[in-house]
């Protein structure tokens, strides 16, 4: 009776991790053209950021300089 019980939950704990990395890597494969877009989208904001950033900097630099 107990190596029955055992097995079922063996074979349960296995079923249940299977369907996880299934729907995981569902998930992934579906969503990867959007999740792709987005991390695009976020490096160009940050990338933007930082040349207003370093104009901010050599704009001050240059009125500190010609004062």
């Amino acid at each position: 009776m107990k190596r029955t019980v055992m097995d079922n939950a063996i074979r349960s704990s296995v079923v249940v991790l299977g369907s996880l990395a299934f729907g995981y890597l569902s998930l992934e494969l579906g969503y990867k053209p959007f999740l792709e877009k987005a991390e695009q989208y976020e490096r160009s904001l940050q990338s933007s950021q930082q040349h207003q950033q370093q104009g901010l900097v050599l704009s001050l630099s240059l009125s500190i300089a010609c004062s």
